[in-house]
């Protein structure tokens, strides 16, 4: 019937604009210097937990996690807390600010990005760019993550090993690792900064 596929339709318009609404921002790298939002009633920009923020140019979404939250991907300069939000069965390493320049440390986005993946079932990328590891990275099981062409990584000092399967000092007897990933894609470059 007509009349019900309209209703169908319009209820489908108004649960994607539910996404959309909320503050945007121009780039996902400019969450850390962002200053506009606000936990602060009254303000132009202010959100509270449960909205949504999105970036114009990448097309990232984020969900505004309560102020005393501590389980949140990413603070904005203005100290409001987002978390990351999958887009088409993918999260990206941008999403959570990582530095593409190699010298810093990017373990803990790296870290924070595979495990948020590997736990919600969808794919984790990493754009091109070179990024610098601190300090091992622990694989989780499960995880499918995909480097963009031209991804590098590279330690930081004399961490090593930069990726393990498993926990940091443990044994691992025949096949008892994080199992089951699928890793493509990327270069890993031994030569310390």
């Amino acid at each position: 019937d007509a009349a019900i596929d309209a209703q169908e339709a319009a209820e489908l318009a108004a649960d994607q604009a539910a996404l959309y609404d909320g503050p945007w921002l121009d780039t996902a790298a400019g969450i850390s210097t962002d200053v506009s939002l606000t936990y602060t009633a009254g303000q132009p920009s202010t959100v509270s937990a449960g909205d949504y923020v999105r970036t114009r140019s990448e097309g990232f979404a984020y969900q505004v996690a309560a102020s005393g939250a501590t389980n949140h991907h990413v603070t904005t300069a203005g100290g409001v807390k987002l978390s990351v939000l999958p887009n088409n069965g993918k999260i990206s390493l941008a999403q959570f600010n990582a530095s593409i320049l190699g010298y810093a440390n990017v373990a803990p986005q790296i870290q924070a990005l595979f495990n948020l993946a590997a736990s919600i079932g969808v794919t984790a990328t990493i754009p091109a760019g070179l990024y610098g590891i601190g300090s091992t990275v622990i694989v989780p099981a499960g995880l499918k993550v995909v480097w963009a062409e031209g991804a590098k990584v590279r330690p930081i000092g004399a961490v090593s090993p930069m990726f393990l399967n498993g926990a940091v000092g443990g044994t691992f007897a025949g096949r008892s690792a994080n199992g089951n990933i699928n890793w493509s894609g990327g270069v890993l470059d031994a030569n310390a900064v």
